[in-house]
């Protein structure tokens, strides 16, 4: 009775290791193909010579990590929202006459990889995982998913749009 007990415990904590290791795997593959540009996602209409504003690499090849600014005159593009922020506090730094009045703002959800509207997103900041720019705020769509990230990637806080200044942003690239 013993030994069919203890096979028991066996088999079901070899099962439940299985299921958390394959789990494991998926938040792994799922992570690694956010890191490389897809056809499919949201942002593959990104014109291939978009820059970034603020340090001129090209968004195109960084889709899942796109932020864009939509003022009534143009479409300002970054490779993520640290720059994308960099821009929003100081527009006057990174482009002549710009207005950033009647504006929309987006940014990608780390994991949908969607374009959401970012003033109602929520940032993890401080987290293991980097944009093409090193530190990144990743931003969610919803607190619960950015509660997950925050807990699986060891980040610091999660924040609101209206909650972010200009001093928290990184100011190392790496």
């Amino acid at each position: 009775m013993k030994k069919s007990i203890l096979v028991s415990i066996l088999l079901l904590s070899t099962s439940l290791f299985a299921m958390e290791h394959k789990n494991h795997n998926m938040q792994e593959m799922n992570h690694h193909n956010h890191e490389m540009s897809s056809d499919t996602n949201i942002n593959s209409n990104i014109p291939k010579d978009a820059k970034c504003q603020v340090c001129g690499m090209f968004v195109s090849k960084y889709t899942n990590w796109v932020s864009t600014i939509k003022t009534p005159k143009e479409t300002f593009y970054f490779d993520g929202p640290k720059d994308m922020f960099k821009f929003y506090f100081e527009p006057a730094k990174y482009a002549k006459d710009v207005a950033l009045n009647d504006i929309s703002i987006n940014v990608t959800d780390y994991y949908t990889l969607e374009q959401i509207n970012a003033k109602s997103a929520f940032f993890v900041v401080g987290s293991n995982v980097m944009g093409p720019m090193g530190n990144e705020f990743i931003p969610f769509k919803d607190e619960n998913s950015a509660k997950e990230f925050l807990k699986d990637h060891q980040g610091k806080n999660i924040f609101k749009f209206d909650e972010i200044t200009l001093d928290m942003i990184p100011k190392k690239h790496h």
